[in-house]
C-alpha cells in the first residue's frame, strides 16, 4: 500500500519551474533509491517474490538504468544550466 502511495505521489508531481523540478529531481530519486533497498532488503531477509522480482531479474536492472538515465538527464537539466 506504501509503494502505491508512493508511485501516485510521484505521478502527481508537476514540473512546471526550476524549483518544482529539483523537487521532482528529489521525489524520484528517493523513490529508486526506496525500491531499490526493499528489494535487497527483502530478498537478503530470505523472502521470495511470488512475481519474480529480484536483483537477479534483468528486466529489474533494465527498469533501474532507465530511471538513471532519466535522473541524469533531469540533473543536467537542473543543474548544468548555469
Amino acid at each position: 500500500m506504501l509503494l502505491i502511495g508512493t508511485v501516485l505521489v510521484l505521478a502527481l508531481v508537476k514540473t512546471t519551474n526550476n524549483e518544482s523540478e529539483k523537487s521532482s529531481f528529489q521525489w524520484h530519486l528517493f523513490f529508486l533509491i526506496y525500491v531499490f533497498l526493499l528489494i535487497a532488503c527483502l530478498e537478503w531477509t530470505g523472502g521470495e517474490s511470488t512475481v519474480g522480482i529480484s536483483l537477479k531479474d534483468p528486466l529489474f536492472w533494465m527498469v533501474s538504468c532507465i530511471a538513471l538515465i532519466q535522473l541524469g538527464i533531469q540533473w543536467k537539466k537542473i543543474y548544468g544550466e548555469g
